[in-house]
């Protein structure tokens, strides 16, 4: 069984959901971005100043520490975005539990784990949704969050361009 179609499929889901997400989360970091700019353009502004009353070098070692500082704030609000962003796909990816949906996507999932493993695969429910399943060695771990990792990991690239 050729399992593309259900990557495809699975894959186009997690990418819309993700995208839907991806733009709220561009709207917050926007904000949060400027916000952060703001406070550490405010914070060379008055590192400057402060430097200019005080001494060149004095001046310039705080306008450092202030780029630093906005720098962090900026490194900051993306990882927070990040978070913001796995948590909501980890609760989306958990409310499918118990829906028709689950019920479709589980039974795509299970006949891709016996292509792969075969049918005496040993197969056990995951904790959070999914399943895991094994056979001579090998596994597969269809879970919900193994799954969300994945579909984030693959969307990493494409976030790392909002921030650019």
């Amino acid at each position: 069984m050729n399992v593309r179609p259900l990557r495809d499929a699975l894959l186009a889901q997690a990418r819309a959901e993700a995208e839907r997400t991806l733009e709220a989360a561009d709207r917050a970091a926007a904000a949060r971005l400027d916000r952060a700019a703001a406070e550490g353009e405010e914070l060379v502004r008055a590192a400057a100043a402060e430097g200019a009353e005080t001494a060149a070098a004095a001046g310039a070692h705080a306008v450092v520490e202030a780029r630093r500082t906005a720098r962090r704030l900026v490194l900051e609000t993306r990882h927070d975005l990040w978070e913001e962003l796995h948590d909501t796909a980890a609760a989306q990816a958990g409310a499918l539990v118990g829906t028709p949906a689950y019920a479709r996507l589980v039974e795509r999932l299970r006949a891709a784990a016996v292509e792969q493993l075969g049918p005496e695969a040993r197969v056990e429910d995951a904790p959070a949704g999914g399943f895991v399943a094994a056979r001579n060695g090998r596994r597969v771990d269809y879970s919900l969050p193994a799954l969300v990792e994945r579909a984030l990991a693959e969307l990493a690239p494409r976030a790392e361009e909002l921030w650019s």
